[in-house]
């Protein structure tokens, strides 16, 4: 519930949150660190870029590459910001994200190919071999977790060997992401290679923080260059490309829990807010003496969210297919549905779009009368799951006395799924 309650965020945490500094008591205090793997708002991330950069300063990194999921979107704003931040260096770089692997490529502002959803061998070696062409560093990304995800278990795609890689030309393995996902094996495959002098060439081991959402996630690894002298006078991306194709790299991992300092900010504003909030459904309770059928317009400001969830079911869909006679096979079980892309039934556009309807009858209602509503489909929705709606009020409009707001919908995994919008006049009932 409070992980529902902290969407809204995204994209808007207050800048105060990262005002502050916390590294762990085991790493040297002279050492460069590096974090290889970073999101921010073009793909999934929380944080807008600049907010990355302060992210990334009060966690203890001297410089960072920004990684988000098949877009380099965010890469020329947050390269804008290097002169603002000298103490940091900041790094474009692009995820090649498919369900079969996830690379990194460091270093590049964009990659200019489409990126297939399970590709095969030769897809994945035409990438790695067009990234470094551009110039990029090449590192694989958290193979424990990528194996671990549903297409892996289900058999429907294999994860290429790390011997594969290493042969197809790959830089680097990230061994510690996020606060957990280690890989041992990869460590002690390396090792062995080491030993027993079959490594064709240095290879890298790093740790990404993978950083999404810094209300949730914490900093359990860090990367330290092991920079001469000389190169610690301008650790720039030549240097540190440098230092990474020769293996010049130190991994320190701690995994005990700590409550990110977002989140205990977050906490602390809340309480404060509490007696706000107390007061203003006190007043809400008070609306109950006054004259029904008036319009309630002062009551509204732009900005107000509000937010609830709803698992779909088959017996809703069929239910809506028989009531206005849609009885599409997209939402039925057979051969025509295994066919698709969806390859199983998926729920009536109507019942995720309608949600909206939900915050006009009942959360910013009751007694908001809708007079244009408008939605988007954007993926599909499969029976079971259940959807989370978010909506804002984007206009009041006294003149007129509506009152306008937008609504997005999103699955477990953080993706938009339906986006809508509407326009109503709020009735008192």
């Amino acid at each position: 519930m409070e992980k529902d309650e902290n969407y809204k965020l995204r994209g808007k945490i207050p800048d105060h949150f990262f005002n502050y500094k916390r590294t762990s008591d085991i790493l040297p205090q002279d050492g460069f660190f590096l974090d290889t793997h970073a999101h921010s708002t073009a793909s999934d991330g929380w944080m807008t870029p600049e907010q990355c950069i302060k992210w990334e300063i009060a966690n203890g990194f001297h410089a960072f590459v920004l990684t988000d999921h098949n877009t380099g979107k965010n890469n020329k704003p947050i390269m804008e910001l290097q002169n603002k931040y000298p103490e940091i260096v900041i790094i474009p770089g692009f995820e090649w994200t498919t369900i079969r692997i996830h690379l990194n490529f460091l270093g590049i502002e964009d990659f200019p190919r489409r990126v297939p959803m399970n590709p095969n061998d030769e897809k994945i070696k035409e990438a790695i071999n067009k990234a470094k062409e551009m110039g990029a560093v090449v590192q694989v990304d958290h193979i424990p977790w990528t194996v671990n995800e549903p297409w892996h278990r289900l058999g429907k795609c294999t994860h290429p060997s790390r011997d594969n890689l290493l042969e197809w030309g790959v830089d680097g393995f990230e061994i510690n992401n996020e606060m957990r996902w280690y890989d041992p094996k990869t460590v002690i495959w390396l090792e062995n290679l080491k030993e027993e002098n079959q490594l064709p060439r240095p290879i890298f081991m790093s740790t990404g923080t993978d950083i999404h959402n810094p209300i949730n996630e914490w900093v359990s690894g860090w990367t330290e260059l092991l920079l001469t002298p000389e190169e610690r006078k301008n650790p720039d991306w030549t240097v540190i490309k440098k230092a990474l194709l020769e293996g010049r790299t130190r991994i320190w991992v701690d995994h005990d829990y700590y409550m990110p300092y977002e989140a205990k900010q977050l906490k602390l504003e809340r309480e404060k807010n509490q007696q706000k909030e107390s007061s203003l459904i006190l007043q809400s309770s008070s609306d109950k003496n006054k004259e029904s059928g008036t319009i309630r317009i002062n009551e509204f400001e732009v900005g107000m969210t509000r937010e609830f969830s709803h698992t779909f079911t088959q017996e809703e869909t069929e239910t809506l297919a028989d009531l206005i006679g849609d009885h599409n096979p997209f939402h039925y079980e057979g051969d025509f549905i295994r066919k698709t892309r969806f390859k199983k039934p998926i729920v009536h556009g109507l019942l995720v779009g309608g949600m909206i309807s939900h915050f006009g009858g009942e959360i910013f209602g009751p007694g908001c009368l809708a007079e244009t509503i408008d939605f988007k489909f954007l993926k599909p929705v499969f029976f079971g799951e259940t959807i989370r709606a978010i909506a804002e009020i984007t206009g009041v409009s006294k003149t007129t006395k509506r009152l306008s707001f937008m609504m997005e919908c999103f699955n477990k995994k953080g993706e938009k799924v339906t986006e809508g919008k509407a326009t109503c006049i709020p009735y008192r009932v």
